[in-house]
């Protein structure tokens, strides 16, 4: 029981601790690019806060924004068939607009062809298109309905996208780091028969991504450099930040 009570003392100070920081700390919503730091911007007053967390406001690691660009084409993955009146329709959740697009089809109806493209600020497009029949519209489809011909379907199209590109972060434009550099040497002769390491506690700066500025670090690194050909322990430079 003793222990129980322990433990939820313990959570409730934790939970304590935490609300307290999210109440402290508010979450990043801006950058300086004076300080090359993120910072945040009190939305009524204007008024710059630091610390704080968080640059992109949601966890980094699997949601940092992507860059936005124009559509420079299109990948037609099905034809689909039957279509009279093919319209491409382009839409896109993160803000993209001004995109325009011609589908072309053969005389069975199947879509051959997606030209066009252009626009601005396209993430996430999306590609749909439907049949409005002969003179027909978007709104005012003349197939499909009773009465009416049978509308095309089953074409499917993807959009590319293409610079110039503003803001976010590019995929796949850094090269993976070779962490065999980063395996520690022993040095064997200050303690013969042991594998010695002298370890420190460092702060440096490096760019985690390309569409990034430097980002302060702390990190560990060896401080010694194993045992030299003459059978010597060698020191490591001094990092540099």
């Amino acid at each position: 029981m003793k222990s129980l009570l322990r433990l939820s003392f313990l959570l409730a100070l934790l939970s304590g601790l935490l609300a307290a920081q999210s109440k402290l700390v508010p979450t990043c919503n801006s950058f300086d690019p004076t300080s090359s730091a993120p910072v945040y911007v009190d939305p009524t007053s204007g008024t710059t806060v630091t610390p704080c967390t968080d640059f992109f406001g949601v966890g980094n690691w699997a949601n940092s924004p992507l860059p936005a660009g124009t559509i420079t084409g299109f990948t037609l993955i099905n034809g689909g068939d039957g279509y009279i009146n093919p319209v491409v329709v382009i839409t896109d959740p993160t803000g993209g607009t001004g995109a325009s697009a011609i589908a072309t089809a053969d005389s069975t109806g199947a879509l051959t062809a997606i030209t066009g493209g252009g626009g601005s600020g396209y993430i996430m497009p999306q590609v749909t298109i439907v049949d409005v029949g002969a003179g027909g519209t978007v709104g005012g489809a003349t197939c499909g309905g009773t009465g009416q011909p049978a509308c095309g379907s089953g074409a499917m199209a993807t959009a590319i996208i293409g610079g110039p590109f503003t803001g976010g972060m590019r995929k796949f434009v850094d090269p993976l780091p070779d962490l065999t550099g980063a395996i520690a040497i022993p040095d064997t002769t200050t303690f013969p028969g042991s594998d010695f390491y002298v370890i420190g506690l460092t702060e440096y700066k490096t760019v985690m991504h390309t569409d990034l500025p430097p980002t302060t670090l702390r990190g560990y690194v060896q401080l010694n450099n194993g045992t030299d050909a003459n059978g010597l322990n060698t020191v490591l430079p001094k990092p540099q930040s």
